[in-house]
């Protein structure tokens, strides 16, 4: 069993975090690490003292079970010094979230934060980050903006993106697998841990 105040990552050496709570649909509230590049904070020389900060960056949704286990707290750390912005939700049920977990209730939590920083980011670039159940809740959620009535995210925008995939599938430089030797004993979770990562991710 884990204990930890998620009203208070800085406990877990995560200074430039805000916590804040958001609600997905009537009764669902969702507890949301904002965590700031490093990049932001060295040449603003602003502290995060709003949950409405910048969002001018390129930002990462990291969809997890309880966001304050060690490995997710070390991916939240690891792009916050490539100097992304990580926006870190435990789903309904889990963590400090309210609700009962269920497939669409976990999908309708992913959607209403992916709009929530669409509606703040000014263009910039959002990445889904999906780690075991986040894979999934990740994946669902992209299919979903994808749909060929998505106004944000039109259908022949998918076609065109699978279009180039499609022309460039021989080629290690748009899509690489990047594998990890298994002595490393990284096994599900401990991939933060590998010094290549931030390497990889940029």
């Amino acid at each position: 069993t884990y204990f930890v105040d998620l009203s208070r990552p800085y406990d877990l050496a995560l200074n430039h975090t805000v916590n804040m709570y958001l609600s997905s649909e009537e009764g669902v509230t969702l507890g949301v690490w904002s965590v700031l590049g490093t990049l932001f904070l060295s040449t603003s020389g602003k502290k995060p003292k709003s949950t409405l900060v910048m969002l001018t960056v390129t930002a990462f949704f990291c969809f997890y079970l309880n966001r304050a286990y060690p490995h997710r707290v070390g991916v939240a750390k690891i792009l916050s010094s490539l100097g992304y912005h990580a926006l870190v939700m435990d789903y309904r049920g889990f963590g400090d979230s309210t609700g009962e977990p269920t497939e669409a209730g976990l999908t309708t939590d992913a959607l209403y934060l992916y709009h929530w920083v669409r509606a703040r980011s000014k263009g910039s670039l959002v990445i889904f980050w999906g780690h075991s159940l986040g894979t999934f809740v990740s994946t669902n959620t992209a299919v979903i903006l994808q749909e060929q009535d998505d106004h944000l995210a039109p259908f022949w925008m998918a076609e065109k993106i699978y279009s180039i995939a499609k022309n460039v599938l021989n080629s290690d430089k748009i899509v690489k697998m990047a594998p990890f030797d298994g002595s490393h004993g990284y096994l599900h979770n401990g991939l933060y841990r590998d010094p290549g990562l931030p390497g990889i991710i940029r």
